[in-house]
């Protein structure tokens, strides 16, 4: 667009637009479950706090409302320099990356000094 050519608007037809619809079943059942939600919620603080709950339990507990609160970490790769080539090395991270992205993942790289 920086070349001097001119800009196009795309001029979006909304009767075109279909929007996927559920039935008044599918509706009811998923009100269902939002309004079981704050009971589940105050189900688990119940059991965090209880002296009975496992501790395995809590943590399982503590990294659900961890994960959907701010989100699962980002996954680190960590990569040992052996013996094979440094391009035979680069080859394998590359590969790695390529998996991870089509997986969904983002993938970013850091250089570190050593």
């Amino acid at each position: 667009m920086e070349n001097g050519s001119e800009r196009k608007h795309l001029q979006l037809d909304r009767s075109s637009i279909r929007l996927p619809t559920i039935s008044e079943d599918a509706q009811s059942a998923l009100e269902q479950l939002h309004g079981l939600a704050y009971e589940a919620a105050k189900k688990m603080e119940e059991m965090l706090r209880s002296s009975n709950t496992p501790d395995n339990i809590k943590i399982q507990i503590i990294l659900m409302i961890l994960d959907r609160s701010y989100g699962k970490p980002e996954e680190m790769l960590k990569i040992r320099n052996d013996e094979r080539s440094q391009e035979e090395s680069g080859e394998r991270i590359l590969a790695v990356f390529d998996g991870l992205r089509e997986k969904g993942s983002t993938v970013e790289t850091t250089t570190l000094e050593h």
